[in-house]
């Protein structure tokens, strides 16, 4: 099938843009013009959608429902009967994601969607205490509240959002074969001057658009499990008690009782176009993704070569191809920066980072709040230990059993950019559990050995890794005892 240059467009902005007065001009800018001009027509759309963000009393379920409302409308229905095309900003990915899951019909009318720094798995500024957003409430909320179920949904690790994505995983649910809706993704990651002097990580790290990680704005995941095995679930209250014994004397359990499985590779088939933009970030009058000045050249044709595709695998894998060259260019620019004096590395911000997210529960589905994760390293000389990549490590707030990593995995040394995983050495990963409310529950501890080979396949530039853990939880005899009763025959 192909897309039709005149298919109606609808934009979707993302959390904290429509403020409580805010100019729908102010919330997307020049974009739909210059879009139109790009293509040489008049850009049709639901008035420029606009949603409620900030409140505290609005969660992500309702605004896609309200979006199918405003679909089904008489004013609107065509779109679902002609199909149209989406272009969404940061949050805006999980309101077209959560209405395709929930409401559209197989194949769906909205057939292709560009996400502009799409905020497929979190942000850090979700994670910022409540002190700090009262603090800065007048400049980022413009009046309003601060939407706490749409921040709780961009947390790393939120389970809501990491379900939603795993869903078009299953089998009859592939947003490109079976819905027939082809996604292309860009970001930038550059921060904006003025939010370095913010005191708080996550509006200025590196590999990030001063909001979202360049892994968050990915499509492309990994979705691994570590399970126990049957040899595992077969153990005696003894043993178990043996093995958490030698776990606490760091001694070697054996390797057999769980296993590490690989559900979805990110280079799996379908996959979606991803661009790295130079000199972009998520919001801004100069650099902004949506309304920049200096980088309209990245933006736009981006999103032209998105709208005016054919949507086929063939041509989307071309544009696959021709993304990649512009990462790669955009990275080859990046190497020629240099640092001035007071300034910071500008090379390091388009250092590829990636993020890996431990989702740590028993076999009953429960999060094991209390709980470590270590990853002990073989390293020899000339390679490289794992522990040293780790630049940020957070837990959810609605969900203590899931932790989110974030490695830094390449490098540029006098102007070259280094593959830090080249040299990686093998890990064994341990994750014990415990539980605190009672001495006769236990968990198996997980002791399993990772390759080189597997670790570079868990932990990937510019992507997001899921690793649900499945702990073995298992009662001591105490918790429910048969006794043989002794009966004594009537004489």
């Amino acid at each position: 099938m192909t897309t039709a240059t005149n298919t109606p467009i609808v934009f979707i902005h993302g959390y904290g843009s429509e403020g409580r007065n805010t100019p729908i001009h102010d919330i997307y800018g020049e974009l739909p013009q210059q879009i139109a001009h790009s293509l040489g027509q008049k850009v049709v759309s639901i008035n420029l959608s606009r949603w409620i963000s900030l409140s505290d009393g609005i969660h992500l379920e309702d605004v896609s429902f309200a979006l199918e409302r405003a679909l089904r409308s008489p004013s609107y229905q065509h779109l679902l009967d002609q199909g149209f095309r989406c272009i969404v900003h940061s949050t805006g990915a999980l309101v077209i994601r959560h209405w395709l899951k929930e409401y559209s019909p197989k194949p769906s009318p909205l057939n292709k969607v560009i996400y502009l720094a799409g905020a497929f798995f979190g942000s850090g500024l979700a994670h910022m205490g409540m002190g700090q957003l009262s603090r800065w409430a007048h400049i980022i909320f413009k009046g309003t509240s601060t939407g706490l179920p749409s921040l709780r949904s961009l947390e790393f690790g939120a389970n809501v959002t990491i379900d939603l994505h795993q869903y078009f995983l299953q089998a009859h649910h592939s947003l490109r074969d079976d819905f027939g809706v082809y996604e292309y993704c860009m970001v930038g990651s550059q921060t904006l001057p003025a939010l370095r002097m913010i005191p708080n990580r996550y509006v200025k790290e590196d590999s990030s658009d001063c909001t979202l990680r360049t892994a968050s704005a990915n499509a492309n995941f990994n979705y691994f499990e570590i399970t126990y095995t049957p040899e595992g679930s077969r153990l005696s209250a003894q043993i178990l008690q043996e093995h958490i014994r030698a776990r606490c004397a760091n001694q070697a359990l054996p390797s057999q009782l769980y296993k590490l499985t690989v559900l979805h590779q990110a280079d799996q088939a379908p996959q979606v176009p991803y661009a790295l933009l130079y000199e972009t970030a998520h919001i801004g009058d100069a650099i902004g993704i949506m309304e920049g000045r200096r980088n309209r050249t990245q933006v736009l044709p981006r999103i032209k070569e998105a709208l005016t595709c054919n949507n086929t695998p063939n041509t989307q894998q071309h544009l696959m191809d021709k993304w990649q060259k512009i990462t790669e260019k955009t990275l080859n620019r990046a190497a020629k920066l240099k640092q001035r004096l007071n300034e910071w590395n500008p090379q390091s911000q388009y250092e590829a980072h990636s993020q890996v997210i431990f989702r740590v529960r028993d076999q009953f589905g429960r999060d094991i709040n209390e709980h470590d994760i270590t990853f002990k390293s073989h390293a020899k000389k000339h390679s490289l230990a794992l522990p040293l990549l780790i630049e940020d490590k957070i837990k959810n707030s609605l969900s203590q059993g899931n932790t989110t990593y974030y490695f830094r995995v390449q490098r540029f040394e006098k102007g070259e950019l280094t593959d830090r995983l080249a040299n990686i050495a093998p890990i064994t990963l341990e994750i014990t559990g415990v539980e605190p409310k009672s001495p006769d529950m236990h968990y198996l501890p997980v002791m399993l050995p990772l390759s080189a080979k597997k670790l570079r396949a868990l932990i990937q530039p510019f992507k997001t890794s899921i690793v649900d853990v499945i702990l073995l939880r298992l009662p001591s005899h105490k918790v429910f005892a048969l006794t043989q009763a002794s009966v004594v025959p009537d004489l």
